[in-house]
């Protein structure tokens, strides 16, 4: 066998391996689910005996007040929705299929590398515009993180925060469910250019999470950090956003971050850097089958 196809071999190995992966994560979750359903069914026909409280995240009172929905955007009270859509850059188009969403979900968004991830993303945080001009977005207030954060700016820590998210900071609820589980509050004398990659993410997710928005817009969440700190970061951002009742689009490569974040998914398919699709938003479950369907 020469090197080629050696490489062809190792490669298909890896696919086998990354599809196993994802297949393993599907029906675990589907199993946790099945066995829940069956321990509170025999749990419902016994005598004398209380099912155990859920645990409940208290509201978080730190964003502002919800905003006054438009009556074309909204379809029921906390549920609103986006248009069908072409948006083109260069060579590659990206067609959008009519979706929504309700309060108090994170979406995330599940498909290879250049699917049009983060051009979704750009779109819902205002950067790109529709190729079809009478196409009318619904107007959100967004909170936007960027896939690469590198601040460079004379500053430290504590006049960035106290210039760009001055209430948050004072809210003893941000600090001690936000600012205290991401250290902020450890880097707040330190020069925003002399942190770390992973420090700086923190940071970046400090301030989007701090501005009063009615979507939050996140484009990696565990980029530069380690397995352990991407695990501990993913609980503080779920945390924050069903405690808020807040909606969050959040595209994730890390299989076992987006399947803890995600209530519902969209996928994206097609010809990569070509011409892809993302579909409406769906169940985690039925979302997971259609990405790994894929070829």
């Amino acid at each position: 066998m020469g090197w080629v196809g050696l490489v062809v071999w190792y490669s298909s190995v890896c696919e086998y391996i990354y599809r196993l992966r994802l297949l393993t994560i599907v029906l675990s979750k589907s199993f946790s689910q099945s066995v829940f359903s069956v321990l509170l069914s025999d749990s419902t026909n016994m005598e004398n005996v209380k099912s155990p409280a859920a645990t409940e995240i208290e509201p978080n009172n730190m964003v502002a007040d919800d905003f006054n929905e438009s009556e074309n955007n909204e379809d029921k009270e906390g549920t609103y929705k986006y248009p069908a859509m072409n948006i083109t850059l260069g060579r590659f188009r990206l067609r959008v299929v009519e979706g929504q969403f309700s309060d108090s979900e994170v979406i995330v968004l599940l498909g290879k590398n250049a699917t049009g991830k983060t051009t979704f993303i750009r779109m819902l945080a205002g950067l790109l515009k529709a190729d079809t001009v009478d196409v009318k977005m619904p107007v959100f207030n967004v909170s936007y993180k960027p896939q690469m954060f590198d601040l460079q700016v004379p500053t430290t820590v504590r006049c960035l925060l106290n210039e760009q998210i001055p209430d948050a900071c004072t809210l003893p609820q941000f600090v001690s469910d936000v600012m205290e589980p991401l250290l902020i509050n450890q880097l707040m004398d330190q020069e925003v250019m002399e942190l770390s990659s992973a420090e700086l993410q923190k940071l970046a997710l400090c301030l989007c999470l701090g501005k009063p928005a009615d979507i939050y817009v996140i484009d990696g969440l565990s980029t530069h950090l380690g397995p352990e700190q991407a695990n501990f970061v993913a609980q503080v951002v779920k945390k924050f956003f069903l405690g808020a009742k807040k909606t969050a689009f959040v595209a994730e490569d890390n299989m076992s971050i987006a399947n803890y974040l995600a209530t519902r998914v969209i996928v994206f398919e097609g010809k990569p850097s070509i011409t892809c699709t993302a579909h409406s938003p769906e169940s985690l479950l039925s979302g997971m089958s259609s990405f790994l369907s894929a070829p």
